[in-house]
């Protein structure tokens, strides 16, 4: 990988683009590809669409990656800071407690920690399964008594430059690997749509 890929990599995975939330993303892919493309359009479901059309066409490929990031809602918060989560994609428990997340919205994040009942106080049982998404929560640092700004109905996502491997780099790599060919492929024999959801 070139070291603009590594940069774009980077770039997509650090986005905060939670399910209902990728029009940042959107926009950084838009950006980076628009000069390259033909067409390029967003769909009334908010799709981004580029094409590459082929000088002599003779067939079609299409391209297609999804732009937002598993994460977690917001569903509730309590006087001693903790945020209560819900899922926003299939996510596994069993990796958060202590991971780095960011809160907020498309304007705005926070970072904040996962968190969990510390192992010492687990049962023995509690320790060899998953946590129950009732028994996460995120700490964002607020103390008793301090007004919580984060509120019900914000979004929250792991942090990608925790470790190489979340799902935002799982997503950021899918995104990258449409963006990239988009430069070299120019005006080939083939007709190109790039489609990112």
């Amino acid at each position: 990988m070139t070291e603009y890929g590594y940069h774009l990599l980077a770039k997509l995975s650090e986005v905060f683009a939670p399910a209902g939330c990728e029009e940042a993303v959107l926009s950084e892919i838009e950006a980076e590809i628009s000069a390259y493309c033909d067409e390029l359009h967003r769909d009334r479901a908010g799709n981004l669409i580029a094409l590459i059309k082929a000088e002599k066409p003779c067939g079609k490929l299409l391209f297609a990656a999804n732009a937002d990031e598993v994460g977690f809602m917001i569903t509730d918060t309590d006087d001693d800071g903790r945020l209560y989560i819900t899922p926003l994609g299939a996510i596994e428990t069993d990796t958060l407690s202590g991971r780095q997340v960011y809160v907020g919205n498309e304007e705005k994040t926070v970072l904040a920690v996962a968190c969990a009942k510390p192992i010492h106080d687990q049962s023995g049982d509690e320790r060899t399964k998953p946590t129950p998404w009732d028994k996460l929560y995120i700490q964002t640092g607020v103390k008793k008594g301090e007004e919580q700004s984060i509120k019900a109905g914000l979004n929250a996502m792991p942090s990608a430059a925790e470790v190489a491997g979340t799902e935002s780099f799982d997503n950021g790599l899918a995104m990258e690997a449409l963006v990239l060919p988009a430069y070299p492929i120019g005006k080939h024999h083939v007709q190109v749509v790039h489609h990112f959801d």
